[in-house]
């Protein structure tokens, strides 16, 4: 059973820790639980205890500290505890204590212990949608996403306050599944490098004006996140204003598909695996203006094919183990996948992940999918519709026994 440390700060959400408690638990999960001083005006530690069935710290001196015996038994509770935990999960975290831990301040049991933490670090949001969308704890929450912590936005609904907005915390539910999943993190990818391209390229008509599609990079996001739980050193190459990844891996931005390209033709040459999702335009603006057109009168401009990105990448790296996604518009699932199967060997990819972005309700901007995944060997697998998080898993899980089936099978 592993154990993980919960933080509680004095959130009036803090009222919801038991029944996350019992959920990890049912989970054979050990949590501990460690409060400020704020969180016991909102929930008795007694009821903390009880539903642990640990010791809760609060005081970092309590009353019966004696700082002899400390340094004679060599034993300080924080740093026992450090060592002990799995996860490290601050939960509610208030914008204050958001903040303190932005500033490296330790004056308590849970922002001492997140310096002294050595495990992974989660944090749940929750507050007001005032203060969640305010300037400095934007700033602060950016800081520690920099730092390497999982930041978990809140959900928005009805507040505390009576106010509708963002800054609820999640359902327990998700809230344990997060965590779950942080505590299932696997080596399986150590020391692979992975490349997630990710969202929609721009196509500059003149300075201001573009064409572009609707993709949002939520499945390039998800992608990212996928790796990351397996041990992989992520690269996630995105589109500027897509959807950001959950966990803390190396970004890129980019607008335009020549910027995408030297961002490839950089980081490619290293990488063991490329995940290409990225929506690439098919034309380029033939000749874009400068400045900002007149818009009192017509605008014609020629389109022309540009070189397809997912052509060049094993040219650059022919050992590299390659992945793209193809879309359509309205096709059987037999043309579906033979459109894949063609681009698969046109293209020298190792995978090829086929969707219709014309069914309603998926592909682009939406959080579910329905995708075949086509490759050399097998015959093409259907994964149906469900959200893009999971369909994430199994393309990853296909790309592991590919590349390292001993490992997978083990």
């Amino acid at each position: 059973m592993k154990t993980v440390l919960l933080g509680v700060t004095g959130g009036i959400a803090a009222i919801r820790i038991p029944e996350l408690i019992r959920a990890l638990k049912k989970a054979h999960v050990q949590p501990i639980v460690i409060m400020t001083d704020s969180a016991t005006h909102i929930i008795s530690p007694d009821r903390m205890k009880m539903a642990t069935g640990k010791k809760v710290y609060v005081k970092l001196f309590p009353k019966e500290f004696n700082a002899k015996n400390t340094v004679a038994l060599k034993t300080i509770d924080h740093i026992t505890l450090a060592k002990k935990a799995s996860l490290y999960i601050i939960v509610p975290a208030t914008a204050n204590s958001i903040a303190k831990l932005s500033a490296g301040i330790a004056d308590d049991y849970v922002t001492t212990f997140a310096l002294a933490a050595r495990c992974p670090i989660l944090i749940f949001p929750s507050m007001n949608s005032y203060m969640w969308t305010h300037p400095a704890t934007i700033e602060n929450v950016n800081k520690l996403k920099s730092y390497g912590y999982t930041i978990i936005n809140p959900s928005t609904g009805q507040l505390a306050c009576g106010d509708i907005g963002a800054g609820r915390l999640p359902d327990v539910m998700v809230m344990r599944d997060e965590i779950l999943a942080l505590l299932k993190k696997t080596k399986i990818l150590n020391n692979k490098i992975i490349i997630v391209t990710s969202g929609a390229t721009k196509e500059f008509i003149d300075d201001v004006r573009y064409i572009t599609n609707n993709s949002s990079g939520k499945m390039g996001a998800a992608l990212s996140d996928a790796a990351y739980l397996y041990g992989a050193n992520v690269v996630l190459l995105r589109a500027k204003k897509s959807i950001s990844p959950r966990y803390h891996v190396k970004q890129e931005e980019y607008e335009s598909a020549d910027e995408l390209t030297q961002l490839m033709n950089h980081y490619l040459p290293k990488a063991d695996i490329c995940i290409h999702c990225a929506a690439v335009s098919d034309y380029k603006v033939l000749r874009p203006r400068h400045g900002k057109t007149l818009s009192n009168k017509s605008l014609p401009f020629e389109l022309t094919p540009r070189t397809k990105i997912l052509d060049t990448i094993k040219r650059i790296k022919p050992t590299i183990y390659l992945a793209a996604f193809k879309a359509e518009w309205n096709v059987s699932a037999s043309k579906l996948c033979t459109i894949a199967k063609n681009r698969l060997l046109g293209s020298h990819a190792d995978m090829i992940i086929a969707n219709d972005v014309g069914k309603p309700g998926i592909g682009f901007g939406s959080d579910y999918n329905d995708v075949y995944i086509v490759t050399r060997a097998s015959t093409p697998i259907h994964i149906s519709l469900r959200s893009k998080s999971e369909i994430a898993s199994r393309i990853i899980d296909e790309i592991v026994k590919n590349i390292c089936p001993i490992t997978v099978s083990a």
